[in-house]
């Protein structure tokens, strides 16, 4: 039988204070984990070209058992494939959590279905994975409306409700004015959840950009990193939360926003060096601010970690039509600290 999507009460508490969800019974910390699935995956992409079924199949279910092994685990190791640049593979993960009862299926499953369906040209596919992603969106609106059971009962619908808000914002469901009505929904709903609320921070901040919600962007996204140092919040999660203040504060872009963007974004990198999103964000920051050469190095090193990110590609095709200079070479990430201070 199939394990259902079962959150422990350490999972749960992990949901409602910022401490990173355990969705699985292990010794492995989640990170631990989670570089774990990766490797099973990469096997099943070498054991797939070479044609060998019986290894691949085996990688495959170690990487789904290794997350959990439930519909959200599947998301997350589709995901992993897709940034491997292989949807087909994705598929072949994510399909057998479609027998599972709609409730136990996360928005996030259908999300990854769907962009692997977008990128294999299957209209049949997308559809259905548009159609059912939405279904499960409105039986999420609907929990939002009423109080949880417990503690596990609410850490669920929190972690299905910022999915669903993911899969509003992808390109291909495209419905931001619906994102950022359950992005409301969910702040009243997890109002000292530090995920939730950073979550609801970016809705605001990425899908409206009007100066009223984007101060509320800053107020939501201050609230989630202060509720999580109160909680005693892993450092993890403490990064991803300041990646996010400071990604506010660009977007919000005033003069004294892009100085808070650099410093909390330049602290975040030197924490988490080997992350290509705390990276790009930063890479952004250096070119709001007009330093052309440091965009350019930052973006370098977005590349190393992330080859294949068409947007940074473009990005640093500009800047160096204008001009712009790696300060170093490209090779592993350097922490942010080793560029010479801003004067």
């Amino acid at each position: 039988m199939r394990p259902t999507f079962l959150l422990s009460a350490c999972a749960a508490a992990g949901v409602l204070s910022g401490c990173s969800p355990i969705i699985s019974d292990t010794l492995l910390s989640p990170a631990e984990r989670r570089e774990r699935s990766i490797e099973h995956a990469r096997a099943a992409v070498k054991a797939q070209k070479s044609g060998n079924l019986a290894i691949l199949k085996s990688e495959l279910d170690a990487a789904v058992a290794g997350r959990g092994g439930d519909a959200r685990a599947r998301a997350d190791i589709g995901q992993i494939m897709l940034d491997f640049g292989r949807p087909d593979m994705a598929i072949q993960v994510i399909e057998p959590a479609y027998k599972l009862p709609a409730p136990k299926v996360t928005p996030a499953l259908w999300s990854v279905a769907l962009s692997a369906a977008t990128k294999l040209d299957d209209k049949a596919r997308a559809e259905e994975a548009r159609v059912n992603g939405m279904a499960a969106i409105d039986a999420i609106k609907a929990q939002l409306d009423r109080p949880a059971v417990g503690d596990r009962d609410k850490a669920i619908l929190i972690l299905m409700s910022m999915d669903a808000v993911d899969f509003l914002q992808t390109k291909a469901v495209d419905k931001p004015a619906e994102a950022i009505k359950l992005a409301e929904k969910l702040a009243a709903y997890a109002k000292q959840s530090p995920l939730a609320l950073s979550r609801c921070a970016l809705a605001y901040a990425e899908l409206s950009g009007t100066p009223k919600d984007l101060d509320k962007a800053i107020t939501l996204a201050e609230d989630a990193l202060l509720f999580a140092r109160e909680q005693g919040t892993v450092d993890s999660v403490l990064v991803r939360l300041k990646d996010t203040l400071g990604w506010v504060h660009l977007l919000r872009g005033n003069q004294q926003d892009l100085e808070a963007a650099r410093l909390l974004l330049r602290e975040v990198v030197d924490e988490s060096p080997d992350n290509a999103t705390y990276r790009y964000h930063l890479a952004r920051t250096w070119e709001s601010l007009g330093l052309l050469d440091r965009a350019v190095t930052e973006y370098q090193r977005v590349l190393f970690l992330r080859p294949d990110d068409s947007e940074t590609k473009q990005r640093l095709k500009v800047l160096k039509s204008l001009g712009g200079q790696a300060t170093m070479p490209a090779k592993a990430p350097a922490p942010a600290t080793t560029d010479r201070p801003v004067q």
